[in-house]
């Protein structure tokens, strides 16, 4: 359920209505008596200046996360540059998976959220399965859905690795850099507007006149966008042109462009997903495991779907040299699930961990309750799911068979946790967090 780019990224485009000076010149409008301004994922205007604050915030949550985003950035160009091995995808996945998950979360207290609650909780695992199920039946009966997945996660993934761009740009670029805009005028801009909320509706409506009609964007969001539709091209030409990256681009390169779509998506996904509850992030994570045993140790359909279908739900790397490409499939892979599914969790942790932080210490209209540093239950969040990766990878060296993620990563993740809020008396705590009661402290945190 990967969230429209636009909201996961913050406000990457501001809606102006702009008049231009009696100089008619484009390049220094003024506000006209309608000016009506907001932003997309979050208020441009917000009491006494609040909105400044958290943009600040934000940048300096971003620039303190650049380890993570060169991280990600290295792991990306692993297939380009590193030899084919199943060593180096294992390190590889391992990289890029942490990261991921460590920078996503991290988006949290600056993006709208959506809550898994238990109903939902209950019936996803039901839901995917009969999406599996229905695709491996296509594919026994001849059909060809490979096309209809590729081109519909690749859109969708290009909104996302636009706004995850976006975000790095924002990580390393100079602040007289990450402050320029372009302006878009008329239709062309207000197709990039996300329709307007109820509250909106009651602000003055921006003039029908064209002329006056004018999209305001950040430039690292234009980017950000230019390289994601770049990244989708060349990918969809490899995959369609090449078939299995065969061709020119090579199985480093497919999988680089792969990787690069599907890390978009996560990380967008995370920093705007959780859970509400611990009962329902319970639910998900142990119906997800049956699910995941089943399909994978009982059937042929998990490994069938994942190898047959050439589309970013999943990351790549290439296990083969050229000597061996008689094989059918020479990659290894790690589904988006395996890296969303526990992220998630992981998230609902460091909203636990900045509520318990915002008990101990309120600081209300601050950086430092938007941006805490990280606490034990993050990190243990993240060393229980790096260890049952790490056991994923193990089970698949000894026994030479595809092996279901959420097997060994489910039970580390909760055990690790329990023991944690075991050990430190937050048990009940824990227990009874209401994951919307942070959401709505971090909303009253950006004023």
């Amino acid at each position: 359920l990967p969230p429209r780019a636009a909201r996961a990224a913050g406000p990457p485009l501001t809606r102006c209505a702009l008049r231009r000076s009696p100089s008619n010149n484009p390049s220094s409008p003024t506000p006209g008596p309608k000016s009506n301004s907001k932003g997309l994922g979050a208020s441009l205007s917000g009491p006494g200046g609040a909105d400044l604050d958290l943009g600040a915030a934000r940048d300096a949550a971003l620039r303190s996360d650049r380890l993570g985003f060169g991280l990600v950035l290295g792991a990306q160009a692993a297939p380009l540059l590193l030899e084919p091995g199943r060593t180096e995808a294992a390190l590889f996945f391992l990289v890029l998976s942490l990261s991921t998950i460590y920078l996503g979360v991290r988006q949290q207290p600056f993006s709208p959220r959506r809550f898994l609650g238990g109903s939902s909780a209950k019936a996803t695992p039901f839901v995917a399965a009969a999406g599996l199920g229905g695709a491996y039946l296509a594919i026994k009966g001849g059909l060809d859905v490979t096309k209809a997945y590729l081109f519909a996660i690749s859109v969708l993934g290009t909104l996302e690795t636009g706004a995850a761009v976006d975000l790095v740009l924002r990580a390393f670029l100079p602040e007289q850099l990450r402050a320029r805009v372009v302006n878009i005028e008329g239709a062309a801009g207000r197709m990039l507007r996300e329709p307007p909320s109820e509250a909106s509706r009651e602000s003055p409506a921006v003039p029908d006149d064209d002329e006056d009609d004018v999209t305001v964007l950040r430039a690292t969001a234009v980017a950000g966008l230019s390289f994601a539709l770049a990244t989708t091209v060349a990918y969809l030409g490899a995959t369609l042109g090449h078939g299995m990256g065969l061709g020119e681009v090579g199985d480093g390169g497919l999988a680089t462009l792969n990787n690069i779509i599907g890390w978009g998506i996560c990380l967008q996904t995370l920093g705007t997903l959780t859970f509400s509850s611990f009962q329902s992030a319970a639910t998900l994570l142990v119906g997800l495991f049956a699910y995941d045993v089943i399909f994978t140790f009982f059937t042929p359909v998990m490994v069938t779907v994942a190898t047959k279908i050439e589309a970013p739900i999943k990351f790549e790397y290439p296990i083969l040299t050229d000597a061996m490409n008689n094989l059918a499939y020479h990659f290894s892979i790690l589904g988006l699930g395996d890296v969303v599914i526990p992220g998630l969790f992981v998230g609902f942790l460091y909203s636990f961990e900045r509520f318990l932080a915002s008990e101990a210490n309120p600081a209300p209209n601050s950086s430092p309750a938007l941006n805490p540093k990280p606490g034990p239950y993050l990190t243990t969040g993240l060393g229980a799911y790096a260890t049952g990766l790490g056991l994923t990878f193990a089970a698949n060296r000894i026994t030479g068979a595809g092996q279901p993620a959420l097997f060994y990563i489910v039970p580390c993740l909760m055990l690790a946790t329990l023991g944690l809020a075991q050990s430190r008396g937050e048990l009940k705590t824990l227990l009874s967090f209401d994951g919307k009661e942070q959401y709505d402290k971090d909303q009253a945190a950006q004023g």
